[in-house]
C-alpha cells in the first residue's frame, strides 16, 4: 500500500518537475508510487498518430547498484500511468531513475513507434532497518487500515441516520449563524469606533437593535465590545510609564554576587554564590527570591561516563576498504561482503537474428582484480548507444573475475557502434 505519490506531468518533450524528488527510505517496498501525467495535448497528438497502433505503458526505473527495472504494461486511466517503486530499486539507498516510455504495436506486435520521457530522478533516505523495526512498520500499516475501515463504516452510519440528526445540525447551524454575526458586528464596531452599530431587524418599522459599545471598563456588562474604554486604559498606562535612558538602566543592580544567601531577598535579582568546589569557569551557584523562597536555577557542571556506549569502531559492520580500479568504484565490508560498480564502454554490432531480436558475439569485463573469492551477482544494463535507443544485455555467465554477457538490439544493426553499460556486482571477498 503506497503511503506518497510522486506526481511528474510529460508533454512529449519535457518533464515537470524536474529536480530530484523525495522516494521514502530505503528497504521500502511500494511505498511511494511514481505517477506519470500525460498533458491533453501530446495525449491527443499520439493517439492520432498512432491512431492504427495499440498504445503500451510501461515506467522503467534504473541505478547505478540496483540495475535496470523494467515495468509490465500499465494501464492510462484518464491520462495518467502509475506504478510503485519495488523493494529492489530502494535497497541499496542509492539515487534512482525513472522512465516514462510509450509503445505503438501493430495487431503483430511489432514496433510501429515509441516515445520516452527523459529520465527524472528520484532519491530515499538512507536508514538502518532490522527484523524488529519491519515488524513494527507491518503492525502500523495494519493499525491504519483497521482505523480507515472503522471510519468508514462509521461514515456510513452516520449517513444512514442523516434524518434522524437532522435537527440536531440544523439547531448547531443556527447557533454558530448567531455567534458569527455576533462577532461581525462586533469587530465592525471596534475598528469603527462607534458606540453602537445597527446590528438588524426591519428598519420600515423603525426596530433598530443596537449593539453598544461600554465606553467606561465593567464587570457586569453584557455589551461584547469595549473599545473606548480599552484604549483610554491603554492611554493612562502609556502616561504613568517611565522612560529610562541606556546610562540609567546600567547602573540597576539586577546581578549581586553574596558570600551566602540571607533570609530573603528581592524579586526580579540573580544571587551569585560562591561554589565550595569551585572548578575551572563554574565559580557560582545561581538563585533568585520567587514566591517566598530561594530557587535554585542551576546545575553544577556534570561529567559524563560514556563508556556504556557503542564507539563508531564497535559497529556491527563497516567498510574496510574502498577505492578504484579502472572503470570500477569497489567497496570491502568488515562482514566479508563486496561490492562494485562502474560504466564500460564497448563496440557492438547486433546482426544475428535471434527471435525477434538480433545479437552480437559474447562480450566479457573484467571485476576488479582479487575482490571476488567467488562469483559475485550482477546486472548489466546498456545506457547509452550512437544512434540505437533500445540496446539491450543479458547476462550470459560470471566468475570471480568476469562478466560475460550478450549485447542485443531490436533491430538489426547495419554499423558497429559504442555502447555503454552500467553495471554492478556484489558478492563476498573473504
Amino acid at each position: 500500500m503506497s503511503i506518497r505519490t510522486i506526481t511528474y506531468n510529460f508533454n512529449g518533450a519535457s518533464v515537470s518537475p524536474d529536480t530530484a524528488q523525495y522516494g521514502g527510505v530505503r528497504y521500502e517496498d511500494k511505498a511511494t508510487t511514481v505517477e506519470f501525467i500525460l498533458e491533453k495535448d501530446f495525449k491527443s497528438r499520439i493517439e492520432q498518430e498512432f491512431s492504427d497502433a495499440s498504445l503500451c505503458y510501461r515506467i522503467d526505473f534504473n541505478g547505478e547498484i540496483s540495475g535496470y527495472n523494467p515495468s509490465e504494461n500499465l494501464v492510462e486511466n484518464e491520462g495518467k500511468v502509475c506504478r510503485a517503486i519495488p523493494l529492489g530499486m530502494t535497497l541499496s539507498g542509492e539515487q534512482i531513475t525513472a522512465v516514462l516510455v510509450v509503445t505503438a504495436l501493430n495487431k503483430d506486435n511489432t514496433v510501429t513507434g515509441v516515445v520516452s520521457s527523459v529520465p527524472v530522478k528520484i532519491f530515499f533516505n538512507n536508514v538502518s532497518r532490522d527484523e524488529a523495526s519491519e515488524i513494527e512498520i507491518a503492525e502500523n500499516i495494519t493499525a491504519i487500515e483497521q482505523k480507515t475501515e472503522e471510519l468508514c463504516a462509521l461514515a456510513k452510519k452516520f449517513s444512514n441516520s442523516a434524518v434522524e440528526n437532522a435537527a440536531i445540525s440544523t439547531a448547531a447551524a443556527d447557533a454558530a449563524m448567531d455567534a458569527r454575526e455576533q462577532t461581525e458586528n462586533a469587530r465592525f464596531a471596534l475598528e469603527s469606533g462607534s458606540e453602537f452599530v445597527f446590528l438588524g431587524g426591519d428598519s420600515t418599522d423603525g426596530i433598530d437593535i443596537e449593539l453598544v459599545v461600554d465606553n467606561e471598563m465593567s464587570e457586569v456588562s453584557e455589551n461584547p465590545v469595549q473599545n473606548k474604554a480599552i484604549v483610554a486604559a491603554i492611554n493612562a498606562a502609556k502616561n504613568e510609564l517611565k522612560a529610562y535612558t541606556d546610562s540609567e538602566i546600567a547602573t540597576f543592580d539586577f546581578i549581586k554576587i553574596i558570600d551566602s544567601l540571607g533570609d530573603s531577598g528581592l524579586p526580579n535579582r540573580l544571587y551569585l554564590v560562591p561554589k565550595n568546589d569551585a572548578e575551572g569557569n563554574d565559580l557560582f551557584d545561581e538563585y533568585i527570591w520567587a514566591n517566598d523562597k530561594w530557587e535554585f536555577i542551576t546545575t553544577k557542571q556534570i561529567e559524563i561516563d560514556l563508556t556504556p556506549y557503542m564507539r563508531h569502531d564497535e559497529v556491527a559492520d563497516f567498510i574496510v576498504e574502498e577505492g578504484t580500479s579502472g572503470v570500477w568504484t569497489y567497496r570491502k565490508w568488515n562482514s566479508g561482503i563486496a561490492e562494485c560498480w562502474g560504466y564500460h564502454s564497448e563496440t557492438v554490432n547486433c546482426t544475428e537474428a535471434r527471435n525477434s531480436i538480433y545479437a552480437d558475439s559474447i562480450k566479457k569485463i573484467a571485476l576488479p582484480e582479487k575482490l571476488f573469492v567467488s562469483a559475485p551477482m550482477a546486472n548489466l544494463n546498456a545506457v547509452n548507444a550512437t544512434g540505437w535507443n533500445f540496446l539491450i544485455a543479458h547476462i550470459y555467465g560470471v566468475d570471480t573475475g568476469n562478466v560475460s554477457y550478450i549485447p542485443a538490439s531490436t533491430g538489426q544493426m547495419t554499423v558497429a557502434v559504442t555502447a555503454q553499460f552500467a553495471i554492478s556486482a556484489k558478492g563476498r571477498w573473504k
